[in-house]
């Protein structure tokens, strides 16, 4: 009978580590292996809220590229839908009942991005239509209003990419946006309080000449944003470079404060091939801003690392620089955030969001130590990294971003699962979410 008892004592432990994970992986072969049998499970820096749950699925239609933001106690998300751009809005990051076209499918438009100006109270979508120019539209999820259509950038280049970030007190955000004439430029948006909106012109971002894939943070308190961007002409290497510029929208020809400032120090990676930026953000306990880079490990294109570095807010110098997840897995993407409402007391966090291409959707928390004099970050172990949602036979994961809640622990992760199958042998791409 002792021994009965302790079989049965032993089985509710383990039924208890599977359901505080709140996670589980399946085997090809459909077996379900608990994470919480992993080493560390119970000392994890980020549990599920929950499972994975769907957002944008409509069948035979392509819903991609998702992007989101939350601000004024909502999050919106803006997607990619059979060529339109729409927004879905959530109070709580699980259930998404109101859906709004932005640009009609006709117009071939792509590559949304958002982000919410607290002063005003809109978030702000941008993207890229065929006709090669950038646009915006304003939204209140409070009021259901839809701003005009706002053009950008309309010249002779094609131009693509948009990302946007706000400072978050004065009423004005930066538009990035990559040409194909090799630079990125951007724009101003200025919200006054009577909700009226001025565009100013576009103004270079970079001095480089062969510049892609902006990435934008606001530094809240520094007057600064950070553009982190890639570079690197026919023949060369590609490497990521950061600028840091006036949030003030004060400026004549060029809006960056120094020139291209590498934001991989020499020696810091291991040999390998090319790096991309793939996300930016800032820590307002530390003063420094982060961004998330990947690194082709082997210079085949086959194995990519994920990495971090660490930059001053000013003058765009690297303090830091560390691997996110650095396997025999290919890593790919990378998203990072801030998680709101934490108090700096050495206990700044951040979240990771990346791609495993064997695994899945994978988290990891990255805690800073509150010191803007001397920043440090730790990062938990790699197999302490949370599997948010795994490939299957039926479909893979594709691309992942995420968006911190009002709650200061919430981070809702966004991404999206591409099915293929008899019904769709193309493939159907729908938007799933986690909350952690």
């Amino acid at each position: 009978m002792k021994r009965i008892m302790a079989a049965v004592g032993l089985l509710l432990v383990l039924v208890l580590m599977s359901i505080s994970n709140g996670v589980a992986r399946f085997t090809p072969d459909g077996q379900q292996v608990s994470l919480a049998s992993l080493p560390g499970a119970l000392t994890r820096a980020i549990y599920p809220e929950g499972e994975p749950f769907p957002i944008a699925v409509l069948v035979d239609v392509e819903e991609q590229s998702p992007a989101v933001a939350f601000g004024g106690g909502n999050y919106v998300l803006a997607f990619e839908q059979n060529g339109g751009i729409y927004v879905k809005v959530s109070s709580d990051g699980r259930n998404w009942p109101a859906h709004y076209p932005l640009a009609s499918t006709d117009r071939d438009c792509s590559l949304p991005a958002v982000a919410y100006e607290a002063d005003s109270g809109w978030f702000i979508v941008t993207y890229a239509c065929s006709s090669a120019d950038i646009y915006a539209r304003v939204f209140s999820p409070v009021t259901e209003i839809i701003g005009p259509s706002i053009l950008i950038s309309a010249d002779a280049a094609s131009n693509s990419l948009p990302a946007i970030a706000c400072n978050e007190s004065v009423g004005s955000c930066l538009v990035a946006f990559e040409s194909n004439s090799g630079h990125i430029a951007g724009s101003y948006i200025t919200i006054d309080h009577a909700d009226n909106l001025e565009i100013s012109s576009n103004y270079a971002l970079t001095d480089a000449t062969d510049a892609s894939g902006p990435r934008l943070a606001w530094g809240k308190g520094s007057g600064t944003y950070l553009l982190a961007y890639t570079a690197g002409g026919p023949g060369e290497a590609a490497a990521v470079y950061t600028h840091v510029h006036d949030d003030e929208g004060v400026v004549t020809v060029n809006a960056y404060l120094h020139t291209s400032v590498s934001a991989v120090p020499l020696g810091a990676l291991p040999p390998g091939g090319e790096t991309f930026a793939t996300d930016a953000a800032f820590d307002p306990c530390t003063q420094a801003y982060l961004i998330t880079f990947n690194h082709d490990a082997n210079g085949a294109g086959s194995n990519h690392d994920l990495w971090a570095a660490v930059l001053h807010t000013t003058d765009g110098l690297t303090l830091e620089t560390f691997p996110i997840a650095a396997s025999l897995a290919d890593e790919r993407g990378g998203a990072i955030r801030f998680v709101t409402g934490t108090a700096c007391r050495g206990k700044d966090r951040l979240v990771v969001a990346y791609l495993n291409q064997a695994e899945g959707v994978m988290a990891a928390e990255l805690r800073g130590n509150g010191s803007p004099a001397q920043p440090r970050y730790t990062l938990e172990p790699a197999g302490q990294h949370l599997l948010v949602d795994n490939h299957t036979t039926a479909a893979s994961i594709t691309d992942v971003t995420l968006s911190p809640g009002g709650n200061g622990t919430r981070m809702l992760i966004v991404y999206v699962k591409n099915y293929t199958n008899d019904r769709e042998p193309s493939g159907d791409f729908d938007i799933w979410g986690r909350l952690v």
